[in-house]
């Protein structure tokens, strides 16, 4: 679920959601939203990873330099399917902390420091980082 060198993004975005999901429990719906971020990586569908971001416009710019890169254009690339299988465990173990007024919450993130999600407009979105 959780940054922005090329595989840090990456790893940000499996470690690791915009609260749609159908529960009004804020860890519920950043859950949901990783799981939908992780759907649309392994669907190489680089708008929809980056609409969970604050940052969507550096994160698609990022996004796009990571396809460069691989040559395949296939963001899941980045990481084998064994990864991906771990971070879809991850996303439904890992704690999620939720600041008090319920408009943060911080994710442990395998690849370094927790993901920062807030509240933006009633829907949770990553800190660009």
């Amino acid at each position: 679920m959780r940054v922005v060198s090329v595989l840090g993004l990456m790893v940000l975005v499996l470690a690791v959601g915009a609260g749609c999901g159908g529960s009004s429990d804020p860890a519920s719906q950043i859950r949901a939203n990783e799981h939908q971020m992780l759907s649309a990586l392994r669907g190489n569908n680089l708008a929809k990873v980056c609409s969970y971001m604050t940052e969507r416009g550096k994160c698609i710019a990022s996004m796009a330099m990571a396809k460069a890169f691989l040559g395949t254009g296939n963001l899941s690339d980045l990481m084998t399917e064994q990864d991906l299988k771990k971070a879809e465990k991850e996303i439904d173990t890992d704690p999620i902390r939720v600041s008090e007024d319920g408009k943060r919450a911080t994710v442990p993130n395998s690849g370094g420091d927790p993901d920062v999600w807030v509240k933006v407009g009633g829907d949770w979105k990553i800190v660009y980082r």
